[in-house]
């Protein structure tokens, strides 16, 4: 109904326009129209569309997608075996055996490899709990200006 009123108004317009009025009327530029009405639009549709997968986004990629309960028990089974080993190494230090006791040197060279994967594990795990929330961010903010910039222009051309 609303489409069929845009019409017949139209044509009412460009029929009641005196031959005179019709033949000074600067012509149409199709790019011209294209870029004051339909782009605006676009640009606030997408970025409403932005804004609501920003929200959206932990809920449609979660964090334990990547971080997976196996790689949560290898981290704490490291966690578990550095302490042991700092100790160990504290103990071996402070009480030399040459005999029976575990050498210091072994023991930080083990303990320097698990700190090692313990660091990626550490920086995986922070990636993954920090990346939904960054990007939805990121994509919610760009949805916003979209939104923004292209209402102006809309509000713009209806204004001239």
């Amino acid at each position: 109904m609303a489409v069929w009123c845009v019409l017949m108004t139209d044509w009412f317009f460009r029929n009641s326009l005196s031959k005179h009025d019709r033949d000074t009327q600067t012509p149409k530029n199709p790019a011209k129209d294209f870029m004051k009405t339909i782009l605006p639009a676009s640009a606030v549709i997408v970025g409403l569309l932005l804004v609501v997968l920003g929200f959206s986004w932990s809920s449609l990629f979660p964090a334990s997608r990547v971080w997976t309960p196996e790689k949560n028990e290898r981290k704490s089974e490291l966690a578990s075996e550095i302490t042991r080993l700092r100790f160990a190494i504290v103990q071996a230090e402070n009480n030399p055996n040459m005999q029976s006791g575990p050498n210091p040197a072994e023991l930080k060279s083990t303990h320097i490899e698990l700190k090692k994967e313990f660091d990626l594990l550490q920086e995986e795990f922070e990636n993954a709990r920090d990346s939904p929330g960054s990007t939805g961010s990121t994509v919610k903010w760009l949805g916003i200006i979209l939104t923004i910039g292209g209402s102006l222009f809309v509000f713009a051309n209806r204004q001239g």
